[in-house]
């Protein structure tokens, strides 16, 4: 798969909203390669509390 891409967001201050967006978009797009993302694994990456996020 080819993905053309003139930019991209760095998130690191918290100032953006993007963890969300992240959780609804990466699982397909993992899928899509062949990769199962399991929810408690990203959220422990962003530092997200589960509560957020339920399974």
């Amino acid at each position: 798969m080819t993905i053309d891409c003139s930019g991209v967001v760095l998130d690191m201050d918290g100032l953006l909203d993007t963890e969300q967006l992240q959780m609804k978009i990466a699982p397909g797009a993992l899928r899509g390669l062949g990769h199962e993302l399991d929810p408690s694994f990203f959220n422990r990456l962003v530092d997200v509390p589960q509560a957020e996020y339920p399974s």
